[in-house]
């Protein structure tokens, strides 16, 4: 599990740089179809929510790290496996949070509305939800 938490931070972080080293904040490069290579700084949460309130975003981050914590302490099995995707995505970008001046998305695919910008972090994470109720309903029914 540390491995996956471990992989998670790293890979996101090491696409941050990639995406901050040759894409401008701001600008964006067409990858495959509709995805873009772009980088944008993200000062909130998810859409930008709760935007400048850093103080708040990071007390508010903190908790929900904490929380993911002791349930991955208290899980087994698949739910383990989601809740360390989670932790490593988490921690990622909170790490954005305290050293950077946002956490930077990087990944643009371009819709009609709302727009999708996002990181490895937001998959991750989303990747770590599902693991968690396949596991769950798994867990029911078996």
């Amino acid at each position: 599990m540390k491995l996956i938490i471990a992989s998670t931070f790293i890979i996101d972080q090491a696409a941050k740089h990639l995406a901050n080293k040759h894409v401008k904040e701001g600008e964006s490069r067409r990858l495959l179809g509709k995805l873009h290579l772009t980088n944008a700084k993200n000062h909130g949460m998810a859409f930008g929510a709760l935007s400048g309130r850093k103080k708040l975003l990071m007390v508010i981050s903190g908790f929900a790290m904490a929380g993911v914590i002791r349930d991955y302490i208290r899980a087994k099995g698949g739910e383990r496996v989601g809740l360390a995707f989670m932790l490593g995505a988490g921690a990622s970008n909170i790490f954005d949070r305290t050293t950077e001046k946002g956490v930077t998305d990087y990944l643009y695919f371009e819709a009609k509305k709302p727009p999708l910008i996002f990181n490895l972090a937001d998959i991750f994470v989303l990747v770590g939800v599902i693991i968690n109720i396949i596991s769950r309903i798994k867990e029911k029914v078996g």
